[in-house]
């Protein structure tokens, strides 16, 4: 695609900091909400900073975007073939006691969320051992 997706950058900083900015150059893949799917964008420049863990910007590669300083700013080419971004909070992980109700709920504020379904849903497996195995045995097999 040659359409830009703009991203808000946040003013919270990153949880470890980085000394330089980063810039990824390779495929970006990110939701596309209005849809329910995910957008596929190949040779693209994703730029964040090193000071609110931001991006502050995401583009095409086409040598239009120059606003960074290649020697303050770690540059990393991913490989085409097998390596790909996701930017943005992406929850890419499960729990098992998560496994029987994935992808619900997906539009609940995260309290909400795991006062609906988790902590019930963990709850149920604590003293049902059978129960706990034949979910565990699911998420692991």
């Amino acid at each position: 695609r040659n359409e830009v997706k703009p991203f808000t950058p946040h003013s919270e900083p990153m949880s470890i900091p980085i000394q330089h900015d980063i810039v990824f150059i390779g495929t970006c893949i990110v939701p596309d909400d209005t849809e329910k799917s995910i957008l596929i964008y190949t040779n693209r420049i994703l730029h964040v900073s090193s000071v609110t863990g931001s991006i502050l910007y995401f583009g095409p590669n086409d040598g239009t975007y120059s606003y960074y300083d290649p020697n303050k700013t770690e540059v990393i080419r991913l490989n085409p073939r097998y390596e790909f971004l996701c930017p943005g909070f992406v929850d890419t992980h499960i729990h098992a006691p998560q496994y029987s109700y994935t992808g619900t709920g997906t539009d609940r504020p995260l309290m909400d969320w795991l006062e609906t379904y988790t902590f019930p849903a963990e709850m149920a497996l604590k003293d049902d051992h059978m129960r706990a195995r034949n979910v565990y045995e699911k998420v692991v097999d």
